[in-house]
Protein backbone atom coordinates (compact mmCIF):
# COMPACT_ATOMS: atom_id res chain seq x y z
CA UNK A 1 0.00 0.00 0.00
CA UNK A 2 1.30 3.43 -0.82
CA UNK A 3 -0.08 6.38 1.06
CA UNK A 4 1.04 9.64 2.53
CA UNK A 5 -2.08 10.63 4.45
CA UNK A 6 -3.79 9.53 7.66
CA UNK A 7 -6.49 6.83 7.56
CA UNK A 8 -9.16 9.41 8.44
CA UNK A 9 -9.27 12.56 6.35
CA UNK A 10 -11.41 15.69 6.35
CA UNK A 11 -12.76 15.85 2.78
CA UNK A 12 -14.28 19.30 3.32
CA UNK A 13 -10.90 20.75 4.20
CA UNK A 14 -9.16 18.83 1.39
CA UNK A 15 -11.68 20.20 -1.13
CA UNK A 16 -11.08 23.74 0.10
CA UNK A 17 -7.32 23.17 -0.37
CA UNK A 18 -7.64 21.40 -3.76
CA UNK A 19 -5.75 18.28 -2.65
CA UNK A 20 -5.17 15.24 -4.86
CA UNK A 21 -4.55 11.81 -3.35
CA UNK A 22 -3.00 9.01 -5.41
CA UNK A 23 -2.25 5.59 -4.12
CA UNK A 24 -3.13 1.95 -3.90
CA UNK A 25 -4.46 -0.52 -1.37
CA UNK A 26 -4.07 -4.27 -1.32
CA UNK A 27 -7.39 -5.97 -2.04
CA UNK A 28 -6.87 -8.03 1.12
CA UNK A 29 -7.51 -4.91 3.24
CA UNK A 30 -11.16 -4.60 2.16
CA UNK A 31 -13.24 -6.57 4.67
CA UNK A 32 -16.54 -6.24 2.76
CA UNK A 33 -15.04 -7.07 -0.64
CA UNK A 34 -12.84 -10.06 0.28
CA UNK A 35 -15.75 -12.55 0.84
CA UNK A 36 -16.95 -11.88 -2.72
CA UNK A 37 -13.62 -12.79 -4.34
CA UNK A 38 -12.29 -16.19 -5.45
CA UNK A 39 -8.69 -15.07 -5.06
CA UNK A 40 -7.52 -12.20 -2.93
CA UNK A 41 -4.55 -10.91 -4.82
CA UNK A 42 -3.58 -7.61 -6.34
CA UNK A 43 -4.18 -3.97 -5.60
CA UNK A 44 -6.64 -1.25 -6.40
CA UNK A 45 -5.02 1.94 -7.71
CA UNK A 46 -6.87 5.20 -7.29
CA UNK A 47 -6.69 8.95 -7.78
CA UNK A 48 -8.99 11.25 -5.81
CA UNK A 49 -9.10 14.99 -6.53
CA UNK A 50 -10.82 17.01 -3.79
CA UNK A 51 -11.98 20.32 -5.23
CA UNK A 52 -14.93 22.67 -5.73
CA UNK A 53 -17.12 22.64 -8.83
CA UNK A 54 -18.34 25.71 -10.71
CA UNK A 55 -21.30 26.03 -8.33
CA UNK A 56 -19.01 26.04 -5.30
CA UNK A 57 -19.95 22.53 -4.16
CA UNK A 58 -17.18 20.49 -2.60
CA UNK A 59 -16.62 17.40 -4.74
CA UNK A 60 -14.34 14.42 -5.22
CA UNK A 61 -13.44 13.49 -8.80
CA UNK A 62 -11.16 10.69 -9.81
CA UNK A 63 -10.87 7.09 -10.86
CA UNK A 64 -9.91 3.66 -9.64
CA UNK A 65 -8.55 0.60 -11.40
CA UNK A 66 -8.60 -2.99 -10.15
CA UNK A 67 -8.63 -6.57 -11.45
CA UNK A 68 -10.78 -8.88 -9.35
CA UNK A 69 -11.14 -12.65 -9.42
CA UNK A 70 -14.88 -13.34 -9.11
CA UNK A 71 -16.93 -16.55 -9.23
CA UNK A 72 -18.97 -16.89 -12.43
CA UNK A 73 -22.62 -17.27 -11.46
CA UNK A 74 -23.24 -19.44 -14.51
CA UNK A 75 -20.50 -22.07 -14.05
CA UNK A 76 -19.09 -21.17 -10.58
CA UNK A 77 -15.53 -21.10 -11.99
CA UNK A 78 -13.32 -18.08 -11.25
CA UNK A 79 -12.78 -15.38 -13.84
CA UNK A 80 -10.97 -12.03 -13.90
CA UNK A 81 -13.10 -8.90 -13.98
CA UNK A 82 -11.50 -5.52 -14.71
CA UNK A 83 -12.79 -2.36 -13.11
CA UNK A 84 -11.98 1.10 -14.41
CA UNK A 85 -14.39 3.38 -12.59
CA UNK A 86 -14.80 7.14 -12.78
CA UNK A 87 -15.59 8.69 -9.41
CA UNK A 88 -17.84 11.71 -9.01
CA UNK A 89 -18.92 12.43 -5.44
CA UNK A 90 -20.51 15.46 -3.84
CA UNK A 91 -19.28 15.99 -0.29
CA UNK A 92 -22.29 16.54 1.97
CA UNK A 93 -22.87 16.76 5.71
CA UNK A 94 -26.54 15.71 5.78
CA UNK A 95 -29.16 13.93 3.72
CA UNK A 96 -30.89 17.17 2.73
CA UNK A 97 -27.74 18.32 0.96
CA UNK A 98 -27.40 14.87 -0.65
CA UNK A 99 -30.88 15.23 -2.19
CA UNK A 100 -29.79 18.48 -3.85
CA UNK A 101 -26.84 16.96 -5.72
CA UNK A 102 -27.10 16.54 -9.50
CA UNK A 103 -28.12 13.07 -10.66
CA UNK A 104 -24.64 12.27 -12.04
CA UNK A 105 -23.05 12.82 -8.64
CA UNK A 106 -23.21 10.35 -5.75
CA UNK A 107 -23.16 11.72 -2.20
CA UNK A 108 -20.20 11.30 0.12
CA UNK A 109 -21.81 11.74 3.52
CA UNK A 110 -19.23 13.11 5.93
CA UNK A 111 -20.14 12.51 9.54
CA UNK A 112 -18.29 14.50 12.18
CA UNK A 113 -16.04 16.04 9.51
CA UNK A 114 -13.99 12.96 8.65
CA UNK A 115 -14.06 9.84 6.53
CA UNK A 116 -11.76 6.98 5.64
CA UNK A 117 -10.04 6.89 2.25
CA UNK A 118 -10.03 3.09 2.39
CA UNK A 119 -13.82 3.04 2.98
CA UNK A 120 -14.39 5.46 0.09
CA UNK A 121 -12.35 3.27 -2.27
CA UNK A 122 -14.03 0.07 -1.06
CA UNK A 123 -17.49 1.62 -1.51
CA UNK A 124 -16.63 2.50 -5.12
CA UNK A 125 -15.29 -1.01 -5.77
CA UNK A 126 -18.47 -2.58 -4.42
CA UNK A 127 -20.61 -0.29 -6.57
CA UNK A 128 -18.57 -1.26 -9.64
CA UNK A 129 -19.21 -4.99 -9.24
CA UNK A 130 -21.62 -6.52 -11.74
CA UNK A 131 -25.08 -7.44 -10.46
CA UNK A 132 -24.51 -10.98 -11.75
CA UNK A 133 -20.85 -11.82 -12.28
CA UNK A 134 -20.35 -14.07 -15.30
CA UNK A 135 -17.73 -14.97 -17.87
CA UNK A 136 -18.29 -13.61 -21.33
CA UNK A 137 -20.66 -16.02 -23.03
CA UNK A 138 -17.94 -17.24 -25.41
CA UNK A 139 -15.52 -17.92 -22.51
CA UNK A 140 -17.87 -19.71 -20.10
CA UNK A 141 -17.40 -23.50 -19.80
CA UNK A 142 -21.06 -23.88 -18.81
CA UNK A 143 -22.31 -22.71 -22.21
CA UNK A 144 -20.84 -25.75 -23.98
CA UNK A 145 -22.32 -28.07 -21.36
CA UNK A 146 -25.70 -26.34 -21.64
CA UNK A 147 -25.69 -26.63 -25.41
CA UNK A 148 -24.84 -30.34 -25.19
CA UNK A 149 -27.45 -31.18 -22.57
CA UNK A 150 -30.47 -29.08 -23.43
CA UNK A 151 -32.87 -31.36 -25.21
CA UNK A 152 -35.90 -30.74 -27.28
CA UNK A 153 -39.25 -31.95 -25.99
CA UNK A 154 -42.58 -31.92 -27.74
CA UNK A 155 -45.28 -29.77 -26.25
CA UNK A 156 -48.99 -30.66 -26.39
CA UNK A 157 -49.28 -29.30 -29.95
CA UNK A 158 -46.56 -31.65 -31.21
CA UNK A 159 -44.01 -28.86 -31.80
CA UNK A 160 -40.50 -29.21 -30.44
CA UNK A 161 -39.37 -26.76 -27.77
CA UNK A 162 -36.22 -26.41 -25.70
CA UNK A 163 -36.31 -27.91 -22.24
CA UNK A 164 -34.26 -25.63 -19.96
CA UNK A 165 -34.39 -28.21 -17.16
CA UNK A 166 -32.58 -30.86 -19.18
CA UNK A 167 -29.29 -29.74 -17.61
CA UNK A 168 -30.53 -31.05 -14.29
CA UNK A 169 -30.33 -34.58 -15.69
CA UNK A 170 -26.55 -34.25 -15.36
CA UNK A 171 -26.92 -34.07 -11.60
CA UNK A 172 -29.78 -36.53 -11.16
CA UNK A 173 -30.04 -38.94 -14.10
CA UNK A 174 -33.32 -40.60 -13.04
Amino acid sequence: MSKSWPELINPLRLADQGVELKGSYSLSTFTRLVPLLCKVEGDVCFRLCFTKDIKGRRVVKGELVAHLCLPCQRCLMPFWFSIEREISLGIVEDLTAADQLPIEMDPLLVEEGSTSVRTMVEDELLLALPVVAMHERTDCPAIEILEQTITKDKDHSGEEKLNPFALLRMFHPN
